[in-house]
């Protein structure tokens, strides 16, 4: 399990589950500051000697970068999982729509969708299914 942000102060708040197959990566694309010289090709330096992933989740910053990343894992992720895909300001749907299946996640104003070449993720969601609340 590899857990990657640009905060070192929100990675800080869950080292605690570090252990010895779930590693923290701090990725400095904006280093101090969130408007001085982004460097988001930094996101390119995760893990790049993986051949296979599991499954991977897009919601990282700068957003236009998220489609560049969508695309590149889609032959390496067995499920990616994207948020905010209702904004199409990210321009998500032309890569969306190339993956042999799609689950589009609509049960709240922000989209999230799950999407694979090789896993057909629309049976992780059956149809029917009622939330059960318990107190």
């Amino acid at each position: 399990l590899v857990s990657t942000d640009t905060s070192k102060e929100w990675i800080g708040l869950f080292l605690d589950l570090k252990t010895e197959n779930h590693k923290f990566i701090y990725v400095p694309v904006y280093e101090d500051d969130w408007e001085k010289n982004p460097r988001p090709e930094l996101w390119d330096s995760i893990e790049p000697n993986i051949s296979q992933w599991g499954v991977v989740f897009i919601d990282h910053r700068p957003g236009d970068r998220r489609k560049i990343d969508l695309e590149r894992m889609a032959d390496k992720a067995s499920i990616i999982v994207v948020h905010d895909t209702e904004t199409p300001g990210y321009g998500f749907e032309p890569i969306l729509n190339k993956f042999r299946y799609r689950y589009d996640y609509k049960r709240y104003s922000t989209f999230t969708t799950l999407v694979s070449n090789t896993i057909d993720v629309t049976r992780l969601f059956p149809t029917g299914f009622s939330m059960i609340s318990i107190e």
